[in-house]
């Protein structure tokens, strides 16, 4: 399973000690991924592509965990966990890699998922000159990837509990503005 290649891994490692902001966006999703911890009652949480880690800063008192392949220390493959959170990360997955890495996030979650993907170009750009988003697609791609019942689609294991799409409904460039945010647990949870 090719989950990153060590070129991408590298610029990604650079724009985290260059930009104090990259990848420290996650502590913004709190609420709701307490909403869904609850939910779901999940008793651990894997932040996958957890950057700066402020998710974990505002779950403190939560069995949380973060990975993140670019960040040292944080860069081993991790154990599974009841609710695997990826938040903003999938638009920096490299397209190639973007199925194996769904695969990676299914096979870690025991109870949910809960995914948000940017719909918009970044304001942070790698080295090579290239926008940190380099898995931004038309909001049509987006949301026959990652909407509501894709991952459900793909194992039918799981069903769609929560759903917001922010994008608008229009939308068909890689511009789009907004989210696109899924949470699914194992068809066989309760509500």
């Amino acid at each position: 399973m090719h989950l990153i290649s060590d070129f991408y891994r590298e610029l990604n490692r650079e724009l985290h000690g260059r930009i104090a902001r990259y990848g420290a966006n996650g502590g913004k999703w709190a609420e709701t991924v307490r909403q869904i911890y609850k939910k779901t009652k999940s008793k651990s949480i894997l932040d996958y592509g957890a950057g700066k880690q402020s998710l974990a800063r505002e779950l403190s008192k939560y069995d949380i965990r973060s990975y993140d392949p670019a960040v040292p220390g944080i860069d081993h493959l991790p154990e599974p966990a009841d609710l695997v959170c990826c938040l903003d990360v999938i638009e920096h997955v490299e397209p190639e890699c973007t199925d194996a890495v769904i695969s990676h996030i299914r096979s870690l979650a025991l109870k949910a998922i809960f995914v948000v993907i940017a719909c918009k170009a970044s304001s942070k750009i790698l080295t090579v000159g290239r926008d940190a988003h380099i898995n931004v697609c038309p909001i049509v791609y987006s949301k026959k990837k990652f909407g509501p019942s894709t991952i459900a689609r793909a194992s039918s294991r799981w069903r769609t509990i929560w759903s917001k799409n922010s994008c608008g409904e229009r939308a068909s460039s890689a511009s789009s503005v907004g989210y696109a945010m899924t949470a699914v647990t194992p068809s066989s949870s309760s509500n």
